[in-house]
């Protein structure tokens, strides 16, 4: 057998595991463990594209699942509109929000990025504890929100049982493992990399490290957002230090 059937093979056997977990297990709390797993594995994912591609380390993305989640949450509770809608609202803000943030640091090198991003984070934290109120958006400070789980079904991403969001997140884990693969094979992706291992070789052949390094920041930005959006959805509870905190 080739290398290259048994990895087919094995991918296989994979994604039929995967996909019958749910009708075989039936303990709630292994199906919300197995969900968590699956959210961290598409954090890390979407992070990678920033921290492993452009070749610098983002410290501070926790701020951008509080984006995703609060933007959600405050547009479904205040003006019932439907969490799909708003999980590509909140992705939309924190790709705008990551690449300002991207702007100024990209120019700082090593630990200066690291600690400029954990400052980034923190601060939206603790900005976000400390108000009650955004103009009319209601964000409740160091109380949370809470999302009332009234009206369940597909269209509010409210669900009695688990294996739903346990489906949901694989599918947002396959669509953000399957682009990764396909930036990595492609322009962007070699880019990256040059920009990453040696940056100043890679302007010298004519490649603007800056703007590639801000198009992964504003992806990576836009997938973590998503992912807060399905926690937010997944808890039904959120507050600053569950989405925001550097933990």
């Amino acid at each position: 057998m080739t290398r290259e059937k048994f990895n087919k093979i094995a991918l296989l056997g994979t994604v039929v595991l995967v996909l019958a977990i749910p009708l075989v297990l039936r303990s709630a709390t292994y199906l919300h463990i197995l969900i968590l797993l699956f959210l961290y594995a598409y954090l890390t994912t979407s992070w990678n594209l920033v921290g492993g591609f452009a070749g610098v380390l983002p410290l501070g993305h926790a701020a951008f699942v509080g984006i995703g989640a609060y933007t959600s949450t405050v547009l479904y509770i205040q003006y019932g509109v439907t969490p799909w809608i708003g999980m590509i609202v909140g992705g939309v803000l924190a790709a705008l929000v990551g690449v300002i943030i991207g702007l100024p640091t990209f120019k700082m090198r090593g630990a200066y990025f690291a600690l400029a991003t954990i400052a980034f984070g923190e601060g939206m934290r603790v900005l976000v504890e400390n108000i009650d109120r955004l103009g009319p958006f209601v964000l409740n400070g160091p109380r949370g929100l809470q999302i009332p789980p009234l009206e369940t079904g597909f269209v509010n991403l409210l669900f009695i049982s688990k294996v739903p969001y346990y489906y949901i997140i694989l599918i947002m884990l396959s669509g953000v493992l399957a682009l990764t693969w396909f930036i990595s094979r492609s322009k962007l992706g070699y880019m990256l990399n040059a920009g990453g291992e040696e940056p100043e070789a890679a302007m010298a052949l004519g490649i603007n490290v800056a703007r590639t390094k801000l198009i992964a920041m504003a992806l990576s930005s836009f997938l973590t957002a998503l992912a807060g959006a399905f926690y937010a959805q997944f808890t039904l509870y959120i507050h600053p230090k569950s989405v925001i905190s550097l933990d």
